[in-house]
């Protein structure tokens, strides 16, 4: 174990310096190792580092842990180093650490699972095989086990359970989110609807299809949104022409000007071809009048 011999510490706080030293130094059997001041240059480093995973931190703990408890903030500490390992950096040549430490581009797959996220997990009874269900708030993955770490506002207490199912749909959460899970309320309305009759086979594949609702304005569609269970997909806009490839499901835009955009590239590439054509007739009929 090490202290990085930062020359503030033994100034500033030199009776807390004191302390640590006797405490780890019976923690570590006396192998602690006291390596000369470092550089003021890396430290700032170090500093600034420091002071954006604290901002990334109280950021996250802010927005997503709304409602936890104050000592879960040790995981938006944690989360915040993962994801500023993914961060592009000025003085690389905007190369990430990831990117630094692999040799690769990351990938989507390569991001963890969104910090403070819903998180629905079943408990298996003693006595039945299906057990019961909670809802939860994601900690940490554990890769090892393929699990996920879980807080349960309804109990108290952290868990943890493989199997699990994710919604890290941030948008879509109400400030009441971790009081619903407390009292054990309705979480998310289309995720953790009720219903008064059993839910038919017929009733989940009308639900699980994806559905294209046109938008016309003045009498004309527009654009179509794609949604599924209810919800919007990702790039739910998508191009009113049947024969064209952004009509499809799951290959739309972000946004319905992105959808205008490409309208008014097609029609500029048909007007192109209609001029190209109508030059061809008339150089061919100058052609046949020689």
């Amino acid at each position: 174990m090490r202290l990085d011999g930062h020359k503030t510490q033994f100034i500033d706080h030199p009776t807390i310096t004191a302390e640590m030293h006797k405490v780890l130094i019976k923690v570590c059997n006396g192998n602690l190792i006291p390596p000369a001041p470092t550089y003021s240059q890396h430290m700032s480093h170090i500093g600034i580092s420091q002071k954006g995973k604290r901002r990334t931190a109280m950021a996250l703990f802010h927005e997503h842990g709304h409602g936890l408890p104050k000592h879960l903030y040790t995981y938006a500490y944690k989360y915040a180093s993962q994801c500023r390992d993914f961060w592009p950096q000025s003085n690389k040549g905007g190369m990430s650490s990831f990117t630094l430490r692999t040799g690769k581009r990351w990938k989507e797959a390569d991001l963890p699972a969104t910090l403070f996220s819903t998180v629905y997990y079943r408990d298996h009874g003693p006595t039945t095989k299906m057990g019961t269900k909670g809802v939860g708030v994601l900690l940490e993955e554990l890769p090892k086990i393929n699990g996920y770490r879980i807080w349960s506002p309804y109990l108290g207490k952290s868990l943890v359970r493989t199997g699990c199912a994710l919604n890290e749909r941030i948008y879509i959460y109400k400030p009441e989110r971790i009081h619903n899970m407390q009292t054990r309320q309705q979480v998310h309305k289309l995720t953790d609807i009720t219903t008064s009759k059993p839910t038919t086979r017929s009733d989940t594949n009308k639900k699980s299809q994806l559905k294209q609702t046109p938008i016309n304005i003045n009498g004309k569609t527009q654009y179509l949104i794609t949604t599924l269970n209810g919800e919007e997909i990702p790039n739910p806009y998508n191009c009113p022409d049947k024969n064209c490839s952004r009509n499809k499901p799951m290959n739309g835009f972000k946004s319905p000007q992105g959808v205008a955009q490409h309208i008014r590239y097609k029609l500029k590439k048909a007007q192109q071809l209609a001029d190209s054509l109508t030059n061809t007739q008339v150089t061919a009929e100058q052609q046949n009048q020689q």
